[in-house]
C-alpha cells in the first residue's frame, strides 16, 4: 500500500538519520489473503534493484495460502520472509485466514532452508556426488578423428 515515491521519501528519511543501512524493506501485497496473481513476487527483483544498495536488505511479506510463494521470493533476492502465524485459520479475523498453522510454520522453515542451500553454482564441473554415477554409468570412449590427410 506504499507508492514507489512513498518508498523514496522513507528511505531518505532514515538516510538522513544514518540509519538506512538498518532498515529491511518489504514487497507486499495487502490483502487477506491475497490471490496468487496480486502477489506481484518481480516487486521483490524491483525493489533489490531499486533500492538494496540503500538499505540493508530486501524482504518479502506475505498474505497468501500456502508456502510457494514464500519460497519463490526467496529465488528472486528476498533475505527475509515475514508471515503471520495462528493456531487455528478457522478463526475470525482478517489475518487468520492468511496465516500458517504451527505445521505449516515448520514446513516453510524446512523448505526456506533447503532452498537457500541449494541456491548456489557449482564449484566445479564434475561435484563428488556426480562423479560416482559418472563412473558407474558413462563409458569414455575416444573421440573420432575422422579422415586426417
Amino acid at each position: 500500500m506504499t507508492t514507489l515515491a512513498e518508498i523514496e521519501q522513507i528511505i531518505a528519511f532514515y538516510e538522513g538519520e544514518g540509519r538506512a543501512k538498518d532498515l529491511v524493506l518489504y514487497a507486499c501485497t495487502s490483502g487477506y489473503p491475497v490471490a496468487f496473481e496480486d502477489l506481484c513476487l518481480l516487486e521483490v527483483r524491483r525493489l533489490g534493484d531499486l533500492y538494496g544498495d540503500r538499505v540493508k536488505t530486501i524482504g518479502f511479506s506475505g498474505h497468501h495460502l500456502g508456502i510457494s510463494a514464500d519460497i519463490a521470493a526467496m529465488t528472486l533476492g528476498a533475505t527475509w520472509v515475514e508471515r503471520h502465524f495462528t493456531l487455528d485459520r478457522t478463526w475470525k479475523g482478517t489475518d487468520h485466514a492468511a496465516s500458517l498453522e504451527p505445521d505449516g510454520l515448520r514446513r516453510l522453515k524446512r523448505d526456506l532452508g533447503n532452498v537457500s542451500k541449494a541456491l548456489q553454482y557449482k564449484a566445479r564441473d564434475i561435484l563428488d556426488v556426480e562423479a560416482v554415477q559418472r563412473a558407474k554409468l558413462k563409458r569414455e570412449r575416444p573421440m573420432p578423428m575422422g579422415n586426417v590427410a
